[in-house]
């Protein structure tokens, strides 16, 4: 072997090693999960009954501070009730006017979250409760989906009931 099928072996060994080191970077900035974390407003948080077609239906409430927790923004997108568990899909769901803390006229709703942010999410439910429920106390739980498709639940807090 001469001195330039060496270098050669070296050059190309070092271009692999490199290629693959900026390959393992990207994948993983790619691939970097977004974290988003919950906490109840507490008196924002209420149920309701209503009615939907002479049914009884519970309206319920809920408001959350929610901070991002990653390095990219994150866009909160679609939320579904785990708790209380419903057989049926929400009769109607009113999801997510995420905004700033903040009296600027340029907060609008649905704003994505900046990185290491905090925006308030609203998230509102119609559904079918059994009737024994109504003025008592709720479990409530969500999933909350975001832009990238990742899942986020929030704690099981209390809701109060509000009457009608």
């Amino acid at each position: 072997m001469n001195e330039a099928e060496i270098a050669k072996g070296v050059t190309q060994g070092f271009l692999e090693t490199i290629r693959d080191i900026l390959k393992n970077a990207w994948n993983k900035i790619i691939r970097r999960k977004t974290e988003v974390a919950f906490v109840e407003i507490q008196h924002r948080c209420i149920w309701t009954s209503a009615s939907a077609d002479g049914k009884p239906v519970a309206q319920i409430i809920t408001e959350w501070y929610a901070t991002n927790n990653s390095q990219k923004s994150v866009k909160l997108l679609n939320a579904h009730l785990l708790k209380p568990n419903t057989k049926n899909q929400p009769l109607k769901k009113i999801i997510f006017m995420v905004r700033r803390e903040t009296n600027s006229a340029h907060d609008g709703l649905d704003m994505p979250i900046q990185p290491y942010q905090t925006g308030v999410m609203t998230a509102t439910f119609f559904v079918e409760l059994p009737t024994k429920k109504f003025g008592e106390d709720l479990t409530v739980q969500l999933s909350v989906t975001d832009q990238y498709g990742q899942e986020h639940r929030t704690p099981k807090i209390r809701v109060n009931f509000a009457g009608k």
